[in-house]
């Protein structure tokens, strides 16, 4: 005796299709999910090496300056500012020279 389903054949023909093609492209859909998590990783630690370098170099630039004006006698709070005009100290009326 035959089973008699209550499903039209080209209903359940076509559910089988679509499971069968989600089995069959899991593995390069979670394969190509990795790949883009991996170049994602990639990218920002090529990023943060980049940034990490900025900085390096300015604080290296920072600390060359700091080094010259020591050297060169200079007031390095007041690097990128005129220096404030000289006067001569007043004269003491007490203590003639």
């Amino acid at each position: 005796m035959q089973h008699q389903s209550k499903v039209n054949g080209q209903v359940a023909d076509q559910s089988a299709q679509t499971n069968a093609q989600t089995i069959g492209e899991s593995p390069a859909v979670s394969l190509s999910q990795l790949y883009m998590a991996t170049a994602q990783a990639l990218s920002l630690a090529a990023h943060n090496a980049a940034a990490q370098q900025q900085h390096t170099n300015q604080l290296a630039q920072a600390a060359t300056a700091q080094g010259v004006a020591m050297l060169l006698g200079i007031n390095s709070a007041n690097l990128g500012f005129p220096a404030p005009p000289t006067t001569n100290p007043p004269s003491n009326p007490s203590n003639p020279s």
